[in-house]
């Protein structure tokens, strides 16, 4: 690792790129990935990045306990304050990484989830524990950005499929284990320690990123500058209407269907402000009225960089379609236990992490990013199509393979996304544009539950009149049969009546992974639209 002193790169004002777009590298060559500071520097930020990640969904269990000790039914904002703070804080953390060098910002972010972790340990009351849930989300979504930061800084660009492969699959795999890591945990002790567990993990990931890491800003002249002039850069009208408007559109995603049916006031006007609000940003930022804009309109002003963006939305919707969804066929159709259900699922958790490093050597190795994010699509929609043919005969072969053939096309993207975007860009605008990828990321992960629930709610209230049992109809319309896919459920039920249900989830179900096919499809046609971008390991 070098410092910001031996480099510098003159800011681009207008990106028009050519047909063909040659990945290359604008750093010193002296840059490579190896060594022991290396490898404790990776080893951390993969850490961290793992319980960040983790912290989403690791309390989903838990709620209905945590909800009954601190005596108060606001249990939802324990998830949804994380999911917001963990989203509208990206890009200025980013601008922050710029500006302050990126040690600084890392362990800062490093800090504040380990502070909201033990403020949600020790919470007495529910305003305490969304408190410690805002602060933890604020330093979890900096430490997802800034991992990803820091390892472009540390990686040539050639290379850094492979690590960013590794450093993303970790966090699908955080996201995907919470639920049962959570469950385990109230199991056999309080759920305290769900929040306790990452003290001594980030303190550990602390103390190692103070031994290991450089103060760098790469690219930028900024370590002579004052504090008040460092500030003065910082675009805070930006960062406050990207912020707002943000929050605004993610708690319409977030409430929508659950708290507030989708059309009432309170879903729609979040979601008509925060689009409006996006709009006033992207014209603030184009303006000129930020000397230093936190999204500066080169980050996605073609066709590839939009297409990259979209991918990156994509991937992780699909990770998590597949997550929510094969359990409900688990327990509903198979009638497994919640902990076969985890065992079940294993190929979906586990396959993204060898395969996304997979992905990021064979990006190395063929030199062409348009045709592996072409084939991904084409990969995943081969996994959903046959998703959509389970049922409850289905071999125990086939749902091992299917998951792992959904699970290479999630490799497949995830490793090779954001080294595109990062390539057609220069160096200066890593942490910018690392930090719009990681919010187009948040997206997904909200998508990702919301449509096929919609979805599969519309899908069993249209099919209700197939079971017979007027009760039962009640209990699972309108929602109420997701909430109630499981084997205690669906054994309850008589020997008609179940037939019935079952028919009923197996229906909806295949409707659900129809739709996922079309999304495949709208993403083998996005990539389509992707220049062609050919990776080039020689030095600017």
């Amino acid at each position: 690792m070098s410092s910001s002193s031996d480099e510098h790169f003159e800011p681009k004002t207008s990106f028009s790129p050519p047909d063909t777009v040659p990945i290359t590298s604008e750093e010193p060559s002296k840059k490579r990935a190896g060594g022991c500071r290396f490898w404790t520097v990776f080893a951390s930020l993969c850490m961290v990045m793992f319980l960040s990640a983790l912290d989403s969904t690791v309390i989903t269990i838990a709620l209905p306990t945590i909800s009954r000790s601190l005596d108060s039914n606001e249990y939802t904002w324990i998830v949804n304050g994380y999911a917001l703070s963990c989203s509208v804080f990206l890009l200025v953390v980013g601008q922050l990484a710029d500006f302050f060098d990126r040690k600084a910002t890392v362990l800062g972010c490093v800090f504040l989830f380990a502070a909201g972790s033990a403020l949600c340990g020790a919470a007495q009351s529910m305003g305490m524990m969304i408190s410690g849930r805002v602060i933890q989300g604020i330093g979890g979504g900096g430490i997802a950005v800034m991992a990803e930061i820091v390892c472009s800084d540390m990686v040539p660009l050639q290379d850094r499929s492979k690590y960013l492969g590794l450093l993303l699959a970790l966090a699908s795999l955080g996201t995907v284990v919470g639920p049962p890591i959570g469950g385990g945990i109230i199991a056999h002790t309080t759920w305290r320690w769900i929040f306790y567990i990452n003290l001594p993990l980030a303190g550990f990931a602390f103390a190692f990123l103070v031994l290991g890491l450089e103060r760098r800003t790469p690219g930028l002249e900024v370590s002579t500058l004052s504090l008040r002039a460092k500030l003065q850069r910082i675009d805070w009208a930006g960062n406050a209407l990207f912020a707002g408007s943000a929050t605004a559109l993610l708690l319409g995603l977030l409430t929508g269907g659950t708290e507030h049916p989708w059309g009432s006031a309170n879903v729609v006007l979040p979601l008509v402000l925060g689009v409006a609000g996006l709009g006033v940003f992207r014209w603030h930022e184009g303006s000129g009225r930020a000397a230093w804009p936190v999204m500066p309109p080169r980050l996605f002003d073609n066709r590839t960089a939009l297409a990259l963006h979209a991918l990156a939305c994509f991937v992780v919707l699909m990770l998590t379609w597949q997550s929510y969804f094969l359990p409900v066929y688990f327990q509903a159709v198979l009638r497994e236990s919640p902990e076969r259900s985890s065992v079940l699922l294993l190929p979906t958790v586990l396959a993204p992490l060898p395969l996304s490093v997979a992905g990021g050597v064979l990006m190395a190795a063929l030199q062409r990013v348009r045709e592996i994010h072409m084939a991904a699509a084409a990969i995943l929609a081969v996994g959903f199509g046959v998703f959509s043919l389970f049922d409850g005969g289905t071999g125990l072969a086939l749902r091992v393979v299917m998951q792992v053939v959904a699970s290479a096309g999630v490799g497949l993207l995830v490793a090779t996304i954001l080294p595109a975007l990062q390539a057609q860009l220069p160096e200066r605008d890593v942490a910018a544009v690392t930090a719009l990828f990681s919010f187009s990321r948040s997206l997904g992960g909200i998508w990702g539950v919301t449509i096929p629930s919609v979805i599969f709610n519309a899908r069993v209230n249209h099919g209700l009149a197939s079971v017979r049992d007027e009760a039962v109809r009640r209990l699972l319309e309108d929602g109420g049969a997701y909430a109630r896919a499981s084997a205690s459920f669906v054994g309850s039920l008589g020997g008609e009546t179940r037939d019935e249900v079952i028919g009923l989830y197996v229906d909806s179900l295949r409707v659900v992974w129809y739709v996922a096919v079309g999304f495949c499809g709208a993403a083998f046609l996005l990539a389509c639209f992707e220049k062609r971008i050919e990776i080039n390991s020689g030095q600017k």
